[in-house]
């Protein structure tokens, strides 16, 4: 196996365990009922960051032999995030 392949498996796997971990306490806090509201600004920054690392990731594929179909998807979920935030602009919570 080539270190591209590696290192997505490895990052698959951590994502993973945080998500395994995110549920995991999820399910505590709603069997609490401590259950809290979505911050949709949230969604919206964290889509502009997953685009732009997307298009960092296509730029520096195409500037090497790596492929880029990695960057694409990145993009697309970003370009969903960004979509989620902006829906819900009327929710979004000010740290003011």
């Amino acid at each position: 196996m080539d270190i591209t392949t590696i290192s997505l498996v490895i990052i698959a796997a951590i994502l993973a365990i945080v998500g395994l971990a995110l549920a995991v306490l999820f399910w505590k806090r709603r069997r609490e009922g401590k259950v809290q509201e979505v911050n949709y600004r949230v969604f919206y920054i964290v889509g502009i960051a997953m685009i732009s690392l997307g298009v960092v990731w296509v730029a520096i594929s195409m500037a090497t032999d790596l492929s880029f179909t990695s960057g694409i998807p990145l993009m697309g979920v970003g370009a969903a995030y960004i979509a989620i935030g902006v829906a819900n602009r009327d929710k979004w919570r000010s740290n003011r």
